[in-house]
């Protein structure tokens, strides 16, 4: 077993969801406070961008996900790991 990085794991929703209100996310992480907190950081990064309603993955923040993803297939790890 192994524990989902949060900003990994909001990436993760955002590469396949696209564009997601706030309300959308705390529907994929149950922990709205976990999901703020985590967001506001994203967004500081550039990984994220807010207009004021929606969140949307950034240029970086796809290429952070797409890496993310073929890290994951290099290590043949299972989805969530």
């Amino acid at each position: 077993t192994s524990i989902e990085s949060p900003s990994r794991l909001l990436l993760k929703v955002l590469d396949r969801r696209g564009p997601c209100r706030f309300e959308d996310m705390t529907r994929e992480v149950t922990d709205e406070e976990f999901v703020k907190t985590r967001l506001d950081d994203l967004v500081k990064y550039h990984c994220v961008t807010f207009d004021g309603g929606t969140y949307r993955l950034s240029a970086r923040g796809r290429r952070i996900a797409g890496g993310l993803q073929v890290y994951q297939k290099i290590l043949q790890q299972e989805k969530g790991g």
